[in-house]
């Protein structure tokens, strides 16, 4: 049976509108391990750090906004996307957020230090620095995405 730390409804949507936003593979590229597949791993990282669900739709939406901003972009790693506009949306939101140096550990090793600043900086600038969310967008864009992307909706 699969683990999901509790967080299966909210780790399924994310992947599903990711890989539907940026066409990329269930699948780390890179790393094989039994759970590193994107629903598992986005769990997994939502697990460590027991965030509101706010945090988790601003991400979605810097990512949306990246796919607007660049449409015929696709990923390679949806690890990587979530992992980084997850980064992001902490940074923006939460006043004691984590430090880059933490996110090595909470991704569960999957990325170094090097390549999470790279990732964050990178991110920033394809955004152009477009990083802001509001309460109303919030609410808004988590009820499109559950109506869409939500675990009790047909998909694909």
């Amino acid at each position: 049976m699969a683990n999901f730390y509790g967080f299966e409804r909210i780790a399924t949507m994310c992947s599903r509108f990711i890989i539907h936003l940026f066409q990329c593979p269930l699948e780390h590229p890179t790393d094989k391990r039994t759970r590193a597949t994107l629903p598992y791993f986005i769990a997994r990282v939502l697990h460590r750090v027991n965030f509101h669900s706010s945090v988790v739709v601003a991400a979605m939406i810097l990512l949306c906004r990246l796919k607007a901003q660049y449409p015929a972009v696709q990923g390679s790693s949806g690890h990587r996307l979530f992992l980084t506009a997850l980064v992001i949306a902490d940074k923006i939101l939460n006043d004691d957020s984590y430090e880059n140096e933490s996110w090595v550990t909470l991704s569960i090793r999957m990325f170094p230090l090097a390549e999470i600043n790279q990732m964050e900086q990178e991110m920033c600038s394809f955004l152009e620095w477009d990083l802001r969310v509001d309460g109303e967008m919030l609410r808004s864009f988590e009820a499109a995405l559950n109506e869409k992307f939500g675990i009790d909706r047909p998909y694909r």
